[in-house]
């Protein structure tokens, strides 16, 4: 038996979105990429072609309209899993940020203010791990993060073969 406290903070909930970006979600955010960067390269040719042919004065606010379009996707590409984190964030019911996990032979069961939930093991879609956290993915929607700074008993490598043995599942790492 295992226990794992987590705190369901901007920085977890980043790791998660990043670590479902990177597995589960990894055809979507691809194409969503290469279209974000035809859109930017398409409205950075209609921006140099204002330049070009000498209109810029005429369509000023067109031309600050495209470049606005082009810094937000930018930061929307940059910043992608920090915002997906952020809203995932305010979506979680007051007093479930914290949680006490503790995983047993068939299911495990995580306690937090707000609520008290059991899984089974076989409900786990993925498993992914970083430096400092274990991913669980029940679907492309919903994730579950547990810290290794927060493992209460045992050590990290025997937890990582209890949920391998668990799952039956390979964990994959995300940087």
């Amino acid at each position: 038996m295992f226990t794992v406290k987590t705190t369901y903070d901007l920085k977890a909930l980043t790791i998660m979105a990043r670590a479902l970006r990177k597995t589960l979600r990894k055809g979507r955010s691809i194409f969503n990429r290469i279209f974000a960067f035809a859109v930017i390269v398409a409205l950075l040719f209609i921006v140099v072609g204002y330049f070009l042919i000498g209109e810029v004065a005429e369509n000023l606010s067109t031309l600050a309209f495209d470049v606005g379009i082009i810094v937000l996707l930018l930061l929307i590409m940059l910043m992608e899993d920090t915002l997906s984190g952020w809203i995932a964030g305010k979506q979680m019911p007051p007093g479930a940020r914290d949680g006490e996990t503790t995983f047993e032979a068939d299911s495990y069961t995580t306690t937090t203010a707000a609520v008290t939930s059991t899984w089974t093991y076989g409900q786990i879609v993925a498993v992914c791990e970083t430096e400092e956290y274990i991913v669980f993915f029940l679907s492309k929607k919903h994730g579950q993060i547990f810290s290794r700074k927060g493992l209460q008993d045992g050590n990290w490598q025997d937890f990582r073969n209890f949920i391998m043995e668990k799952t039956g599942k390979t964990i994959q790492y995300i940087k």
